[in-house]
């Protein structure tokens, strides 16, 4: 390892070092719910979104170990985390000043991108470029609207938000997000259907990379839980076990790590000093 300052996080405030990480104090701190356009968003993500970037840095800093033989210092904190979710609108703001707008699950600079509610639930289309747009409008049986000089391009679109999404959201509302669905796959258009769970894990994909994994918990029983998203060859299926029950491994770690045979451990169980 090389030499390094240990301080874990560092922020401007040194009285924010002894707050609790919780992911909804950094959200609200950071005013994420702008910056996410106030879409709702599960609170959990943002400790999920440090552990991911720990897992990136560890990797690159053991592939430099092999590279350099040199070890790394990694300093994350759970603030530094969200602030890199903030993406184009931490930009926005940096540079220009502009601070985000509150547009439900729509996009600030494309349109149009966002969920719609349809006759039976919501469908989520994202139609930027003008190749999608003009095949959303053909599918939706509205090709005047492509034609509209109010809506040609993207920043027309953009520019005149709050006359087009009323009209779309007219027209999505007469049908079906199955209906919508088969015009759209076979458009090939951008879309999606807003699903609840029992939708998610009904998808195509769920089956076909194996997204379902279960165990035999000892105390729980049968537990089923989303699988691995890395697929790797070499690697068959996900290896999935419960975590161990308090004290399951004790024995193993004190004789095989560190050497101690079993009298000695017999005698720590004894004194209460190991369960």
């Amino acid at each position: 390892m090389q030499q390094g300052n240990p301080t874990s996080l560092r922020v401007p405030d040194p009285g924010v070092a002894d707050l609790l990480a919780q992911d909804a104090r950094w959200q609200a701190w950071l005013d994420v719910e702008a910056a996410l356009a106030k879409a709702e968003a599960e609170l959990g993500m943002i400790p999920t979104a440090a552990a991911r970037e720990i897992v990136k840095k560890c990797d690159l800093a053991l592939f430099d170990r092999e590279r350099t033989g040199e070890g790394r210092y990694i300093e994350l904190s759970m603030f530094d985390g969200l602030v890199s979710l903030l993406t184009y609108t931490g930009t926005m703001w940096l540079s220009k000043g502009e601070l985000a707008e509150a547009p439900g699950s729509a996009h600030m600079y494309s349109v149009p991108w966002q969920a719609f509610e349809c006759a039976d639930g919501y469908l989520v289309v994202a139609t930027r470029q003008e190749v999608f747009w003009t095949r959303l409008c053909d599918a939706i049986d509205a090709p005047e609207l492509a034609d509209d000089p109010r809506f040609a391009k993207n920043p027309d679109r953009v520019a005149n938000r709050e006359t087009l999404v009323p009209i779309l959201e007219d027209i999505f509302a007469r049908r079906t997000v199955g209906e919508w669905m088969e015009r759209f796959r076979a458009g090939d258009i951008p879309a999606a259907p807003v699903n609840n769970l029992d939708g998610v894990f009904a998808e195509p994909p769920i089956a076909e990379h194996e997204m379902i994994v279960e165990y035999d918990h000892p105390q729980a029983g049968k537990v089923r839980l989303p699988g691995n998203p890395i697929k790797m060859s070499g690697m068959d299926g996900t290896i999935s076990n419960p975590a161990p029950m308090h004290g399951e491994h004790t024995d193993d770690v004190l004789s095989d790590l560190l050497g101690l045979d079993a009298s000695i451990i017999a005698a720590l169980r004894a004194s209460g000093a190991i369960k």
